[in-house]
């Protein structure tokens, strides 16, 4: 590997990495956000539910609320991505940083030996 490309392989990898840290630390915001307002509109949709039973209400609820529902979910679903994505680029710089390592001890190696 030439020690130029994997310099560039480097930056490339932090950018994205610094990226997805950002968004990481965005998302559980958000995802607070939806929880809220999830919260809420079940809450006053319970009070607005027709008369039934217990069953039926929770239903009706459910139904009433499946956006916010989804919102939530998706808004959880973008803090795990964002961790997911921030684990994979440490993780391959760590097999970059391995790599560099493994061509350095070579090149002493061979320095000391030719």
């Amino acid at each position: 590997m030439i020690l130029a490309d994997a310099e560039k392989e480097m930056n490339r990898l932090m950018l994205l990495m610094e990226a997805g840290l950002e968004a990481y630390r965005e998302a559980p915001a958000v995802e607070a956000a939806k929880e809220r307002d999830y919260r809420r509109l079940r809450s006053l949709k319970f009070l607005e539910a027709p008369e039934g039973t217990a069953a039926q209400r929770e239903a009706w609820v459910d139904a009433e609320s499946a956006d916010a529902r989804y919102e939530r979910d998706v808004a959880r679903g973008l803090v795990l991505a964002s961790r997911e994505s921030v684990r994979a680029r440490a993780a391959q710089l760590s097999a970059l940083q391995s790599l560099m390592n493994a061509h350095r001890a070579e090149a002493e190696f061979a320095r000391t030996t030719g």
